[in-house]
């Protein structure tokens, strides 16, 4: 079955690297990802409006001029950090389990997956609170509290991220001393 892509469209993406392995379980692992996703900004004229990396999989939401740019981000995201990966860890095989992708109809579909994206580190337990968030450099919080501010943030992290109550009470206790 084809795959029909919209243009000027929002999309979220979710690569997710084979069988889960925790290949990029460093900052330069990471890095190596976060620069191919800039150079698809170069090179394709895609805006990146969140994202996230971490050791096993990456998220993000673009707005693309062309459906067809889709398929050619995750050829920078994917192709081009194998190679790059490969490189470091001396091995040649693929990396990636492949991707999804989903056309955001709406804005609160976009807000909602926006606030998922730049809140998937705390989810998964890579930060312990909103200040460790905003360090994170593989996540695009820091940008959103800088565009919106803390309170904005974080009230959308909070509405599509389910914390546990020992992480809910280090991000409130956070949240009151800012």
């Amino acid at each position: 079955m084809s795959h029909f892509y919209q243009n000027k469209s929002y999309y979220f993406l979710t690569g997710r690297t084979f069988t889960g392995e925790h290949i990029l379980s460093t900052d330069v692992k990471k890095q190596i990802v976060l620069d191919q996703l800039k150079k698809a900004r170069e090179k394709l004229d895609i805006k990146i409006i969140a994202y996230s990396i971490l050791s096993n999989h990456h998220h993000g939401v673009y707005y693309v001029q062309f459906g067809t740019d889709i398929a050619k981000i995750m050829q920078y995201l994917h192709g081009g950090s194998t190679r790059r990966l490969n490189k470091i860890n001396e091995i040649q095989k693929s990396n990636w389990d492949g991707y999804w992708d989903v056309w955001i109809r709406n804005e609160d579909m976009l807000w909602k997956l926006i606030g998922y994206v730049i809140g998937n580190p705390l989810k998964h337990k890579i930060v312990g609170n909103f200040k460790e968030l905003e360090r994170y450099r593989f996540s695009s919080y820091k940008h959103m509290v800088k565009m919106r501010g803390k309170k904005f943030a974080n009230t959308l992290v909070e509405s599509v991220i389910q914390l546990d109550f020992e992480t809910k009470s280090k991000c409130e206790s956070y949240f009151q001393e800012h």
